[in-house]
């Protein structure tokens, strides 16, 4: 009697070992589901980093030594100047307009412009004494926020330990007084 017992709870503490057909198909149903939107992920991943290339190009893949090396020859003394906002012709390649230039903003291309980083020097020293600075570069759509707290922060300080340089979307002209420490510091954006 004792063992019939036992075995009475035991087989109602215990699940049945069969897997009726309604369950087996629902685990089925699950892990076919599951494969489908694991498939779909990928798909529609693999689609989307095939479209990416269009908007994120490698540059060193367009810039090879021998296309700069050629590229060199095509900036002759007439290419070496670029006019000016007010109408002057100046050397953007000349080595004082390399180190102290008057002008930030420039009609190079993004070509010339990489050329020009890509410069490797010649000697190891430097022609001239390196005095460290910072650079501080303003990202903003339109009028800079908060400028005359800039302004402020940037008064007494020496000019020649820092640069600034403002992005600002491609039409955006600045009103900022001469006097300004933001006057003529505008590059170019794209």
């Amino acid at each position: 009697m004792v063992r019939n017992r036992e075995k009475e709870v035991e087989s109602r503490l215990t699940p049945p070992v069969s897997i009726s057909v309604s369950d087996s198909s629902f685990s089925l149903l699950k892990v076919i589901s599951t494969l489908i939107i694991f498939v779909l992920g990928v798909v529609i991943g693999l689609v989307s980093s095939s479209h990416i290339d269009k908007y994120f190009t490698f540059e060193g893949d367009q810039f090879s030594f021998k296309s700069i090396y050629f590229e060199t020859e095509q900036f002759s003394s007439h290419d070496n100047q670029m006019l000016l906002v007010n109408g002057e012709r100046d050397d953007c390649l000349s080595m004082e307009r390399f180190i102290r230039p008057q002008n930030l903003f420039h009609q190079m291309t993004d070509k010339e412009l990489f050329w020009r980083a890509s410069l490797v020097p010649q000697k190891e020293d430097f022609p001239f004494r390196r005095v460290p600075r910072v650079a501080f570069m303003f990202l903003t759509r339109g009028p800079l926020p908060m400028l005359p707290l800039w302004e402020r922060f940037f008064s007494g300080k020496d000019v020649e330990k820092y640069s600034i340089y403002v992005h600002a979307l491609p039409g955006f002209e600045s009103e900022v007084p001469n006097s300004s420490v933001f006057y003529r510091r505008h590059i170019p954006s794209q």
